[in-house]
Order: structure tokens, then C-alpha cells, then sequence
């Protein structure tokens, strides 16, 4: 497709909605990296993280396990940098988007501006997808095995969470239907992922935002798999979690911000296995419903949705394997170590976090029992006694063995 046939027009607001496991981390790491640069040539990449994560948290109403509740008032500050921007074109990105219901569509595309809004989504073909979002879901608090979110995913009778959770971001034909009701047809861009061509995706942002040729250039090993090794540690560790009732902030610190990235970082080693391909008894079904996906975007293409790639190629079902997944019991020194180095990290980060929300009880404390002092003249026994005395010690809570 000619490059001129993507541009967006000026004043115009690309939203890119993944979903999950389709290269949007790498997309949006590059992104953000190239904030400045991107300005100097008219587009604003919206917000200040990686991803418009807590936005669009905030909008949908629903903050994932373990973190901060999102607020309405993140939505709308990113709305209003919307408006409010002086480049050409904004680009807003969150994978969260691709799940959602009709309603909260109506209402983001409302609130973005629906005369300027234009709708980016990937889909990338099953083989491929299934075990990338199995691997995601156990870095997620998740616990099922391989074999059984294959069964329960690929069944259309289950009404499993695993089932509706895959098919809530990756049912191409009833995501697309959703957001052209609101864009309409012509602002609705399709990308079919190339796993051949992993540039595919973006170079079609670069078209669409008039950028050069090569700035939107993913970060090689961005958002790397895990060995099936790793992933059977992790899944145990989130059997225990579980079965103990450990706070999701612990595991959040501790697990997703602490051992993940370490044994990311760490690789696999030469004695660990690879993310399996999915199990031969299962191809079937997979060939099935991938032949539905492709006449599902070929239709799409039919009806004037810009497709960018070949919807043929979801019809490609060739990550299968011989055998049945083999069991998992060991994990290489190697690992272990970047692991146990990644929880003492989060367990850092934990306490770090702990002690800023203590020091900020109190300096509320002191300036409840002494307004009018400054407060590097009350002594710690001074606060001490006016805490016991007005029972203000009570939310003061420390961690137990601090």
C-alpha cells in the first residue's frame, strides 16, 4: 500500500488498541523512547508511560491485581493532552482497548474527538498467538497448565476464564465490528502480523503518523519470552500465592516488577526448553478456526476496511508439535539465581515503597499535633508521646519485622 494511502490527515488522532501479544510493547517502548524526536516532526505520543495503561484503566473502570486503583481523572487529563496538542497528528496506545464492550467504545471515541479519531488493530495468526498469551496469562497471577488453556480456549462451548478472556481481545471480526460502528469503515486500519516481516507493524504506524522511513524502530529482545522452564517456576509461584493468600501488592513488587524482568534479562539457558508449539491433538481445531479468522478479515476487506498484509496468511497453522508438552522439573542454576536476585530486588522495592508511605503518615501526624512547629524541631520522643496521647499511632502501621 502506497504511503500516502496511510497518511492520517493533520489534526488527526491515531489510537492503537493491540491487542495483547501482537507487538505492541515493542511499538510502544519505541515510541515512548522517541517522545522528542517525534515532536520535532508534529506527532505527540499521549501520556507519560510506556503505554496510556492507567488512562485507560481509568476509563474502563478496572485496575489489574496488585496495582493502584486507576481514577477517571487519569482518563481525562490524557483526553484533554488530546485536545490540547499543538502537533499534527497524537497517537494514543493501550491494548486494553481491544477488549471492550460497545459502550465503552461509544464513550472513548467521544471523549478522543469521533471526527478526528482513526483505529489501529493487529491480529496475528493462532499458532503463534496461543502460546505468547499462555506464557502472558502466568505472568498475570495465572496458574493453568499449557494443555489446559489450549482445551479450554479452543473450545467454543467453555465458558472458562482463560476461554472468554483470549476471545474478549482476539475475535477480530466482533472487535473490528464494535469500533467501525463509531469510526466508520474508512478510519478503521486492520494489520495482519507477518511473523516473517516484524517490521510490518511499525512501519505502518510510521506511515500513518507521516514519519520518516526507520524512527519507529523496536528495541531488539523488547518483552523477550521466558523458557517453559521459567514459566513452570512461575506458575507454581502463583499456585502458592494463591493457596497462602498473599497480597497481590506483594506479588505485584515482588513477582512482576522483580523475578520477571531478572529472568528475562537472565535468557534461557541450553539446558532449558523453549515455549512449546501447540500439541498435534489440538491442530485441528486450530486449522478450523483459523480458516474462520482469515474469511473473517477477507470479509472485512470486502466491506471497505483497510487491511494492511494478507489475511491469508491466518490461515497458517505450522507451530505444531509431534509430541504432548513435556513435564517441566528442573531449572537451570543460572536462573535460579537471576530469580531469587529479581524477588530480593522487588522486596527492595517493597520496602522502599513502604517506608516513603510511612514518612509521609508522619509528617500528616506531626502536622496534626503540632501545626504551628516546625518540624525539624519536634524530637522523635516529643511525637511520640503527642501520637499516643491523640491515638494517632493507630494509622501509623508498620510492616511486621521492620
Amino acid at each position: 500500500m502506497d504511503r500516502d494511502d496511510l497518511r492520517l490527515p493533520e489534526g488527526s488522532v491515531l489510537l492503537h488498541i493491540g491487542p495483547y501479544k501482537t507487538g505492541s510493547s515493542a511499538l510502544q517502548a519505541s515510541l515512548h523512547q522517541s517522545r522528542d524526536a517525534l515532536r520535532e516532526h508534529g506527532v505527540r505520543y499521549a501520556g507519560s508511560s510506556i503505554r496510556a495503561m492507567r488512562p485507560g484503566w481509568g476509563v474502563i473502570g478496572q485496575t489489574p491485581r496488585g496495582r493502584r486503583p486507576a481514577t477517571e481523572a487519569e482518563w481525562l487529563e490524557l483526553v484533554e493532552e488530546t485536545r490540547t496538542a499543538t502537533e499534527s497528528r497524537v497517537c494514543v496506545s493501550t491494548e486494553d482497548f481491544a477488549r471492550v464492550g460497545p459502550d465503552l467504545v461509544e464513550r472513548i471515541v467521544r471523549d478522543l474527538g469521533r471526527d478526528r479519531l482513526h483505529v489501529l488493530c493487529v491480529v496475528r495468526r493462532l499458532d503463534r498467538l496461543l502460546p505468547s498469551q499462555w506464557q502472558q496469562r502466568a505472568q498475570s497471577f495465572k496458574s493453568t497448565t499449557y494443555g489446559d488453556y489450549l482445551g479450554v480456549v479452543l473450545d467454543d462451548a467453555s465458558d472458562h476464564p482463560d476461554h472468554k478472556a483470549f476471545w474478549a481481545s482476539h475475535d477480530v471480526a466482533t472487535t473490528v465490528d464494535r469500533w467501525v460502528a463509531q469510526v466508520g469503515e474508512d478510519r478503521f486500519t486492520l494489520v495482519v502480523a507477518d511473523e516473517a516481516d516484524r517490521d510490518l507493524l511499525p512501519r505502518t504506524v510510521e506511515q500513518m503518523l507521516g514519519l520518516p522511513d526507520g524512527m519507529v524502530t523496536p528495541e531488539p529482545g523488547r518483552n523477550a519470552s521466558l523458557s517453559l522452564n521459567a514459566i513452570e517456576v512461575l506458575r507454581r509461584v502463583n499456585v502458592t500465592f494463591a493457596e497462602r493468600g498473599w497480597p497481590d501488592e506483594v506479588y505485584h513488587r515482588l513477582i512482576r516488577t522483580g523475578m520477571l524482568p531478572e529472568l528475562k534479562r537472565a535468557g534461557r539457558a541450553a539446558d532449558e526448553l523453549s515455549i512449546p508449539a501447540v500439541p498435534a491433538a489440538h491442530a485441528p481445531r486450530l486449522r478450523e478456526l483459523s480458516e474462520r479468522r482469515a474469511a473473517d478479515v477477507e470479509a472485512l476487506v470486502a466491506r471497505g476496511v483497510r487491511v494492511v498484509g494478507d489475511p491469508a496468511g491466518l490461515r497458517t497453522v505450522e507451530n505444531v508439535a509431534d509430541e504432548d508438552t513435556p513435564a517441566v522439573e528442573t531449572i537451570s542454576m543460572d536462573s535460579v539465581a537471576a530469580a531469587v536476585a529479581g524477588t530480593v530486588a522487588g522486596m527492595m522495592a517493597l520496602e522502599e515503597q513502604d517506608e516513603k508511605r510511612h514518612r509521609r503518615r508522619l509528617a500528616r501526624a506531626r502536622r496534626r499535633t503540632h501545626p504551628h512547629a516546625p518540624m525539624a524541631d519536634l524530637t522523635t520522643r516529643q511525637l511520640a508521646r503527642a501520637l499516643v496521647r491523640r491515638g494517632v499511632g493507630r494509622v501509623l502501621p508498620r510492616r511486621v519485622g521492620r
